[in-house]
């Protein structure tokens, strides 16, 4: 009785062991030409907290068109967004820059910027969200164009736990361009609503 008590309550001290973290999100850039890759280095964030960060990068040096867009974040991320920037009130940066918290929760500084993309979704297996204009639908970007990515990730878990995040921007040949995108309409529940603001908000070429 007493051999079975001791055991128990070595049983009962011992921590279980702590969930395996979840493995970092992957996304290699793409082939030299075919075009180009945002992404942030890997950072910490503590146990318990929230961080949101805005990260400045500049277009390609050449004029692009861009239809399809591959974004992945780490499980934990609330969400990610990519801006083109435009009017600049409290914040800003130059390519390289990056901003953590204070003015990057804002939204009022970047009430007129321009949404080129969103990932909301960063559940284990769906973290990895791979879209496609319809076709000749494209986006474009001028030479050295200002962007910024903002990554916002709540750690509920009791270790720090680092963030990388990436995003591959696909050419487009700008001969088959039909249709210019203006901007992403976001919803929370479905990418869905993303594809069909694409249509709705598209301009002729013609016309612009």
């Amino acid at each position: 009785m007493k051999i079975r008590l001791a055991c128990a309550l070595l049983l009962a001290a011992c921590p279980k062991p702590p969930h395996p973290l979840p493995a970092d999100v992957q996304l290699d850039p793409p082939p030299v030409g075919r075009g180009f890759q945002l992404a942030t280095p890997a950072y910490d964030v503590a146990a318990g907290t929230e961080d949101q960060r805005c990260i400045f990068f500049e277009a390609p040096a050449d004029e692009t068109w861009v239809n399809r867009i591959v974004t992945a974040v780490n499980p934990g991320s609330h969400h990610m967004n990519l801006f083109r920037v435009r009017t600049l009130v409290g914040l800003s940066g130059k390519p390289g820059d990056v901003v953590v918290n204070g003015e990057c929760f804002k939204s009022p500084n970047w009430a007129d910027w321009p949404l080129v993309t969103n990932q909301q979704d960063s559940s284990p297996g769906r973290n990895v969200t791979d879209w496609t204009l319809p076709d000749g639908v494209a986006q474009h970007f001028a030479p050295h164009e200002l962007l910024m990515l903002q990554v916002h990730f709540v750690n509920a878990s009791p270790r720090s736990m680092k963030l990388p995040t990436a995003a591959n921007l696909i050419f487009f040949d700008q001969a088959k361009v039909a249709t210019f995108f203006s901007w992403v309409c976001v919803s929370a529940t479905s990418h869905l609503a993303t594809s069909i603001c694409a249509r709705r908000f598209a301009t002729p070429m013609a016309a612009c």
